[in-house]
């Protein structure tokens, strides 16, 4: 089954890695989240992520499903 994850409330979250076989469609981070390693699953179709000023790998995989724009 499709899973959505709210991390809203997770402003100090450094590392997220969705890897493996992992249905999360969509995940939403808090605003100007600590996140330094962000790995998408390539189930994801919809990503909230603002101010994340410390984002220094943020690695999709090459079987992705879908195409996120990243702004």
């Amino acid at each position: 089954n499709a899973t959505s994850l709210d991390l809203s409330a997770s402003e100090k979250l450094e590392n997220f890695r969705a890897t493996g076989s992992s249905n999360i469609t969509s995940i939403k981070f808090a605003d100007g989240v600590a996140l330094n390693t962000l790995y998408i699953p390539p189930t994801l179709n919809s990503l909230s992520l603002v101010q994340a000023n410390l984002l220094t790998d943020l690695i999709f995989p090459e079987n992705s499903e879908n195409s996120l724009a990243v702004n």
